[in-house]
């Protein structure tokens, strides 16, 4: 078995971030993962995106991290949308090093967001409606 390394962290800050898109937010996070890993987007071979409350609020729930992603860049490879409550994030990480372990890809990207704030007041209009019946 051969070793598994994280050679790149990058977070937003903690906050409610009103006025930012959730791409926004991904791709900053994203930037500064590349930039401390020293590599490109390109050489990412898989991607696990974790959320839990933000494809509701937003309208997106079937496949939020493909198009998240393919908003700031990652296409072309196969994205994983992990919802596991409030480990939805370890649990992208793990199966992130899972599929280094397997051989699958060379590098891996976790990724997760969550704003817990609703952007388009109208979407939340369709979702507690759909909610109440």
């Amino acid at each position: 078995m051969s070793n598994i390394y994280i050679v790149g962290v990058g977070m937003t800050p903690f906050g409610r971030h009103i006025e930012r898109s959730m791409e926004s937010l991904c791709g900053e996070a994203l930037d500064a993962a590349i930039k401390d890993a020293g590599c490109k987007k390109s050489d990412i071979g898989t991607a696990f995106y974790s959320g839990t409350t933000q494809g509701h609020l937003q309208g997106q729930t079937f496949i939020p991290g493909q198009v998240y992603l393919s908003k700031i860049g990652i296409q072309g490879i196969p994205v994983f949308n992990v919802e596991n409550g409030c480990t939805a994030g370890s649990s992208g990480f793990h199966l992130a090093v899972q599929m280094l372990k397997a051989g699958s890809c060379d590098v891996a990207l976790a990724i997760g967001a969550e704003k817990m704030n609703i952007a388009v007041v109208s979407s939340c209009k369709r979702f507690c409606c759909a909610r109440r019946s």
